[in-house]
């Protein structure tokens, strides 16, 4: 799917860490913006297809699970000194996060926030008490939580305190603009429990925050209906 996702473009796979990374490569003089996409790859790519032809870097790492959890972040920190060497990137990404991916952005911002220029989050998973544990999908999905957290009983979820949503003061103070795109209909992950408390709270610590909302739009699908006008902001916002 890589491949055909991208295939005007030159896509470099490589291992580094024992987890396998793809660079897709912008064609002509590239802007050296490092854009990370933090989880599901081939999903809902027209904006990072857009960001290419803008002249960005491409990149996606292997995640040991979707739950955003300290190992990744680490190696994920280390891949940008990495990429920096190796493609002359800048050391600050462009994050983008979709869904879980939202949350793997956001706890990887909070722990190393000088190597984040900008957040662009769509329908983001910022409370895992909101999914999966007030929703339908618990039985499910409580697996995969226990495994990744070592959490021994679903009460442990409520009382965590190190989710996305309870670390959005290490982004405001350290300046990290943001991008938010969400529907207002969302069934998984509910905005009122996510997207809106990472809006409102932005708002109120003054921060650079674009929004845009999707009326009567779901979880699905991810990315703004036109993406170039967005792309084009958060290049002119992005953190360098």
């Amino acid at each position: 799917m890589q491949d055909r996702l991208f295939a005007d473009y030159e896509t470099e796979t490589f291992t580094f860490e024992g987890r396998q990374v793809r660079v897709t490569l912008p064609s002509g003089t590239p802007l050296g913006i490092p854009v990370i996409k933090t989880e599901y790859d081939g999903a809902f790519v027209q904006l990072e297809e857009c960001l290419l032809a803008c002249g960005c870097h491409r990149i996606f790492m292997d995640n040991k699970n979707r739950w955003g959890t300290d190992e990744d972040h680490r190696v994920r920190r280390a891949l940008l000194d990495h990429l920096a060497s190796r493609y002359g990137v800048r050391r600050s990404y462009l994050t983008v996060g979709m869904s879980c991916g939202g949350l793997h952005s956001v706890n990887y911002a909070s722990r190393y926030p000088e190597s984040v220029g900008m957040l662009y989050l769509d329908a983001p998973l910022l409370s895992m008490v909101s999914y999966p544990m007030l929703h339908r999908d618990r039985d499910r999905v409580w697996p995969e939580i226990a495994g990744a957290y070592g959490f021994s009983d679903p009460s442990e979820v409520f009382l965590y305190n190190e989710q996305p949503v309870h670390r959005l003061a290490v982004l405001a103070d350290h300046g990290i603009p943001a991008t938010l795109v969400y529907g207002d209909a969302d069934t998984t992950v509910p905005a009122e429990q996510n997207a809106e408390v990472f809006a409102a709270y932005y708002r109120f610590r003054g921060c650079s925050l674009r929004v845009y909302v999707k009326h009567g739009c779901d979880h699905h699908p991810h990315g703004p209906a036109d993406p170039l006008p967005v792309v084009r902001d958060l290049l002119a916002r992005y953190r360098g």
